[in-house]
């Protein structure tokens, strides 16, 4: 298996705050897509979209992106014709009010073994009651690796994800941050979340999980930047 990613480099025409920036950028992939009727129609299917974007870096240390400034988010995929319709038409969206992407470049993964992988961003998790996983509102570590195992087996099997006997691809999880991190997208609706580092089980199909955790994200609102995650023992992507 392989995912893909694309680079993007932008300028910000005004200052940013951080946690605001998911939506800034969601929404600027929303525009792009939205100009093809192909992509329109589904983004607007409530189904898995298969990609996950990252926030801009590198982080200020006042939490503010400035205006002006070059920064750079990443967008990764299986799907690659969504990432080359990306690629193409991203910088056409001249007159969003918050920047400017002048720039990507494309690389893809190969699979391998994957020893860990910690989350950059927070990873969504929505409880039975509707609220989200957090320590102070569930703290039930089980369910928690039972929820973020049938959200990426949904990812990889789709319908079929019942199919498949495995409720925890998950070999040791910890909880980077001391309290819940947040998402904050449109009318200021906030998602809350954790920041996880996970050694995944060395079978092959747990494997295979945790490399959908790389390329379309773990947990859920991952087009949000949700649940975007780096491989501990990572090399350079493959680049063509």
């Amino acid at each position: 298996m392989i995912y893909d990613i694309l680079k993007c480099k932008v300028i910000l025409k005004k200052d940013i705050y951080f946690r605001d920036a998911f939506s800034k950028i969601a929404y600027y992939i929303y525009w792009t897509l939205s100009q093809s009727n192909e992509f329109r129609e589904f983004h607007k299917e409530k189904y898995i979209k298969h990609y996950v974007i990252s926030n801009f870096y590198k982080p200020e240390s006042d939490k503010i992106y400035k205006k002006d400034k070059i920064y750079h988010f990443e967008i990764r995929s299986i799907d690659r014709g969504l990432i080359n319709y990306l690629q193409n038409n991203l910088k056409k969206n001249i007159n969003n009010p918050d920047f400017l992407v002048i720039d990507t470049e494309f690389r893809y993964k190969k699979q391998k073994f994957i020893k860990e992988i910690i989350s950059l961003t927070p990873t969504i998790i929505t409880l039975p009651n509707g609220r989200f996983w957090t320590m102070k509102e569930s703290g039930d570590i089980i369910l928690l690796q039972k929820q973020l195992t049938i959200n990426l087996l949904k990812k990889y099997a789709l319908d079929k994800y019942k199919e498949y006997e495995c409720d925890n691809f998950i070999e040791m999880i910890e909880i980077l941050n001391h309290k819940p991190q947040t998402i904050t997208i449109k009318n200021n609706i906030k998602l809350f979340g954790n920041l996880f580092k996970i050694v995944p089980k060395s079978d092959s199909f747990s494997q295979n999980l945790a490399f959908y955790a790389l390329g379309v994200g773990l947990g859920e609102k991952n087009t949000y930047g949700g649940g975007f995650c780096r491989e501990m023992n990572n090399d350079e992507e493959d680049k063509i």
